[in-house]
């Protein structure tokens, strides 16, 4: 008993070595939009829990390893996974510069949730920039810009302008004149085309065979009506001309 553990336990250790991690820290819509991609493509995509992170739970995507590369052109053709990893410091203590940068991520992230919501949108990123005062010009006005990149499954009725709009209300002293949004249609996933089995072949070449035969057999059939008909048209005329005389 201990021994046929000791065998699948080895077993289930090597069938995980075949798998390779392709992402890691994922939050649980890009894994599962990424992992439904990928299957739908014809991969043997799945998802592990890799612990919690500040926005909920985070998961490692993974394929067998024979079809990593594969997978990966797949996820870059189709722009995936539509989130970027997030990722907890394991510092106890941040400075002010690392607090602000991640403030500043964590809204990034809130504003691509946001509009992934949309009709048609299929992924979002924003980026967010705020501009260092410079001491030498204690008195310039500093102004935030935004950039928006969305990738949309098929046509929209939302129109850039509203984009842009909706973003700058969500950040503080940001004008919606200063959000760049560009907006491109995903490409579908790629599948697999599939192969004829070699059952099916075999009947496909033996029904062209009997349809051949069948064939045949019906012309072969009618030139012998038409033989026949053709042999007995002579003795019919002779056995008229013979009532004839005999009359």
């Amino acid at each position: 008993m201990q021994i046929g553990c000791g065998l699948l336990g080895a077993g289930l250790t090597l069938l995980t070595a075949c798998d390779a991690e392709l992402y890691h820290e994922l939050d649980e819509h890009s894994v599962n939009e990424s992992l439904l991609s990928l299957r739908q493509a014809g991969l043997a995509a799945d998802k592990k829990p890799s612990g919690r992170s500040s926005r909920g739970a985070v998961y490692t995507l993974v394929v067998p390893k024979r079809e990593e590369d594969h997978a990966l052109s797949v996820l870059r053709e189709l722009g995936l996974p539509t989130v970027a990893p997030v990722r907890d410091s394991g510092k106890l203590a941040l400075l002010p510069g690392e607090v602000k940068a991640a403030q500043l991520r964590e809204r990034e992230l809130t504003l691509a949730d946001t509009l992934m919501s949309l009709p048609q949108v299929r992924s979002a990123r924003v980026h967010l920039a705020f501009a260092e005062a410079d001491p030498l010009l204690p008195t310039a006005q500093l102004r935030p810009t935004a950039s928006v990149l969305l990738r949309l499954r098929g046509e929209t009725s939302v129109k850039a302008t509203d984009i842009a709009e909706l973003v700058a209300r969500a950040v503080v002293g940001l004008d919606a004149a200063d959000v760049t949004v560009l907006m491109t249609h995903a490409q579908s996933p790629v599948l697999p085309v599939p192969k004829p089995a070699a059952g099916s072949s075999v009947l496909v070449l033996l029904g062209s065979v009997c349809g051949l035969l069948l064939g045949a057999v019906v012309t072969l059939g009618l030139l012998l009506l038409r033989r026949r008909a053709r042999d007995a048209q002579p003795k019919k005329t002779e056995h008229s001309l013979q009532a004839l005389t005999g009359s």
